[in-house]
């Protein structure tokens, strides 16, 4: 039975490895032809060259007021010290 079972089983895998073997090449030529007609429909196109009438546009700085940042913590009515935790 065990001898049966082994010849069985290489049957089996055999069968399946030549059914595989031709859907192998059908996925290899679809994946082929597939990968043809991605690289066809893409189409690179060179970035357009847009010249605006004013081109030396003076960029200005704009100046934002900020709090200043101080590790000092004022007292009530004394003068300032560190902070201590």
């Amino acid at each position: 039975m065990k001898r049966v079972g082994e010849i069985k089983s290489r049957r089996e895998r055999a069968f399946f490895k030549n059914r595989m073997a031709v859907s192998r090449e059908k996925q290899r030529a679809h994946r082929k032809k597939s990968l043809e007609a991605a690289k066809a429909s893409t189409v690179l196109h060179e970035p357009m060259v847009v010249e605006s009438p004013t081109s030396t546009k003076v960029q200005e700085k704009i100046k934002i007021p900020t709090k200043s940042r101080s590790a000092l913590i004022q007292g009530e009515g004394r003068s300032m010290g560190m902070d201590i935790d």
